[in-house]
């Protein structure tokens, strides 16, 4: 069984369309697309093509127009704590202070998992996250007395605490400067290959190489549909040095850069709509044309 499951998935923003006095327009149309437990699977392609879409659905934030989304063996029908998001923008409890807004997470997903923690328990799970993401000393401010990053790691600590078993990102790192930007795709990468129950993760990114450092496989989104789905076959763990020194993780790069100059964005693609608002298996002929990369 597979952890997440799109069965021709289509998805049209037609409340907002429509205030707008503009017709309606699919932001994903006929998606088909599996996800195996413990794929890191990055979705990358334009902006309004459809990846923060793709992820909102599986999220259960939004619901398709039409076909299904299924977690671990069930239809998605709401938002629930077995998946963990962290959003571009910080999402966080403006009246707690951090070490609290990370605990609330990890609150909630121990009520609805059961797994019987301690506040204690829960109270030292919540700092040591803030520590590994660089915030420990930030612990007791509110996020408004925390920079735009600073807020953003707090949020990334929060959904890596929950332990859930899928962890859906929607660009996380687009606000952080690139010393704190490279340090968190390596914990995050840390951390996934790490877990001992496999966690699956859905990561959106504009950015190639954050793709290649962290997905064991990419999917290329572009109006509203998948039109590449490749394995990314390099050895973990993988570094910056990796990106020119490696010629396979190059030919990737040049791959991936392509495909954005082959698929021009619709204009108008991301008028109307919120902001793209994440197995070597991928069925095919449904929604997706498989790109093989010579070896």
């Amino acid at each position: 069984m597979d952890a997440i499951r799109l069965d021709h998935v289509s998805f049209t923003y037609e409340d907002l369309r429509r205030a707008k006095g503009a017709p309606a327009r699919p932001a994903l149309t006929d998606v088909s697309l599996a996800v195996p437990h413990g794929q890191f699977l990055c979705v990358i392609g334009h902006s309004g093509g459809g990846k923060s879409t793709l992820l909102r659905l599986i999220s259960g934030l939004s619901h398709p127009t039409s076909g299904r989304v299924i977690v671990n063996g069930a239809p998605v029908t709401e938002p629930g704590l077995d998946r963990a998001i962290v959003f571009q923008d910080y999402s966080l409890f403006p009246w707690m202070r951090a070490r609290a807004n990370v605990a609330f997470g990890i609150e909630q997903a121990d009520r609805v998992l059961k797994r019987g923690q301690s506040k204690q328990e829960m109270a030292r799970t919540a700092e040591r996250y803030l520590e590994l993401v660089g915030m420990a000393d930030a612990k007791d401010k509110y996020p408004y007395q925390l920079s735009g990053g600073m807020q953003q790691r707090v949020a990334i600590a929060r959904a890596l605490a929950m332990d859930t078993q899928i962890v859906l990102f929607d660009e996380p790192f687009g606000a952080l400067d690139v010393k704190t930007r490279r340090a968190l795709q390596a914990l995050v990468a840390t951390l996934w290959a790490d877990s001992q129950n496999g966690k699956t993760a859905v990561f959106v990114t504009h950015d190639i190489s954050e793709a290649i450092l962290l997905a064991d496989r990419v999917v290329f989104v572009a109006d509203g549909r998948i039109t590449a789905d490749f394995m990314v076959d390099l050895p973990r763990p993988r570094t910056q040095e990796l990106l020119t020194e490696n010629a396979r993780a190059r030919q990737i790069a040049e791959r991936l850069t392509a495909l954005f100059y082959e698929s021009e964005p619709v204009p108008g693609a991301g008028e109307g709509v919120p902001a793209e608002a994440p197995a070597e298996r991928v069925q095919q002929g449904e929604g997706a044309s498989r790109l093989w990369l010579e070896s």
